[in-house]
């Protein structure tokens, strides 16, 4: 019976001798470009392989296309792969070409790669990607699709790129925005690359993005008659009909648990370790300078960025006595802590927002 697949137009060769099927389109490559850059091919080709007897002749997997490998790999992505293989991997004649890539296109390259174990490939894609995602962090507005960082984050976590993992998720979450429809959105997405860890930064980046005013205030001078409606009041309650009860219940636990946190902070934290025989300064002036800090950034309800903004303060003192470098030092010390909490923050955000 004949193959109703189609042939790929730019990657199915005449001389090829390898055909592989993806999505329903035949691609007829050379074994000996698998196997030069693929260790997966390399190891598969090297397995010796049964026959299978067809029309009376017998014929192998792949060397037909009536017979061929099949591959559960997006199309798109599976071309992508393909044009690195056939650019012979040459970097400076990928590097005339490649700049024209986007972003799911390094990804493209680089999941097969990983995939089957390409592992020069994988590496080049990786830092291209890795350094555009980088560049877009840096920007103010986001210059990625969120369908496109939706599809790296799900394939980061897939191959393991911690980095990039971490990169894409904090554009990702710039999406996330002050209506509850968007949390949802997000919060559906987690939920599908079952990830509570960006459930629970989604729930974050949504109260910073409704200004932690989890019941905001009234924008007017208001009528005591609360049935008659008002359309000049911002409401009194919003029911969020986007979330279910469960979320609903989990984002006013971590709001109010935040909260506190936020409140606890106006007092100087214990410090962790040392034995305080620096005499630079007394820890009462230091305790001092950290309520006159806290007071002067009272007005920021996220935790995360009154510590970074007191952090900030205490760095900048303009009081020389302060700028010690002894590992004894209470405020070397207290610093030392505001650093590694700030950088732990988000990946502890799950004891607010648990699953």
């Amino acid at each position: 019976m004949a193959s109703t697949a189609i042939h790929d137009e730019t990657y199915y060769f005449e001389d090829g001798s390898c055909v592989l099927k993806v999505e329903g389109y035949l691609f007829n490559l050379h074994r000996s470009t698998l196997r030069r850059h693929s260790g997966f091919f390399r190891d598969m080709f090297a397995i010796p392989q049964e026959a299978l007897i067809r029309n009376g002749r017998s014929t192998f997997e792949g060397e037909s296309d009536e017979n061929p490998i099949l591959c559960n790999d997006n199309v798109e992505a599976f071309r992508s792969w393909c044009w690195v293989l056939y650019a012979g991997f040459n970097e400076l004649e990928v590097a005339k070409e490649g700049h024209h890539f986007t972003d799911k296109t390094y990804t493209h390259i680089a999941s097969l790669s990983h995939k089957y174990a390409c592992d020069s490939i994988e590496k080049w894609a990786r830092e291209l990607l890795d350094a555009k995602l980088d560049q877009a962090v840096g920007q103010t507005q986001n210059t990625i699709k969120k369908s496109t960082l939706e599809y790296i984050v799900g394939t980061s976590m897939q191959c393991g790129w911690v980095q990039t993992q971490k990169s894409s998720e904090k554009l990702l979450l710039r999406y996330t925005g002050g209506t509850p429809a968007s949390l949802s959105r997000m919060l559906r997405f987690a939920e599908s690359v079952c990830s509570p860890q960006l459930k629970a930064r989604a729930f974050y980046a949504f109260l910073g993005a409704i200004g932690w005013n989890v019941c905001p205030a009234p924008t007017g001078r208001i009528s005591l008659d609360l049935t008659r409606e008002d359309t000049t009041v911002q409401v009194w309650w919003d029911p969020w009909e986007a979330f279910t009860d469960g979320e609903k219940i989990t984002l006013y636990r971590g709001f109010l648990g935040l909260s506190r946190l936020r409140d606890q902070l106006r007092l100087m934290p214990k410090l962790n370790g040392g034995d305080n025989s620096c005499q630079c300064i007394r820890y009462d002036s230091l305790r001092s300078r950290w309520d006159r800090h806290a007071l002067e950034s009272s007005h920021i309800k996220d935790p995360k960025e009154f510590l970074i903004e007191v952090e900030s303060r205490l760095k900048t003192d303009s009081n020389p006595r302060l700028r010690c470098s002894s590992q004894n030092c209470a405020t070397v010390r207290l610093c030392q802590d505001l650093k590694h909490f700030i950088e732990s923050f988000d990946g502890r955000l799950m004891i607010f927002f648990p699953a």
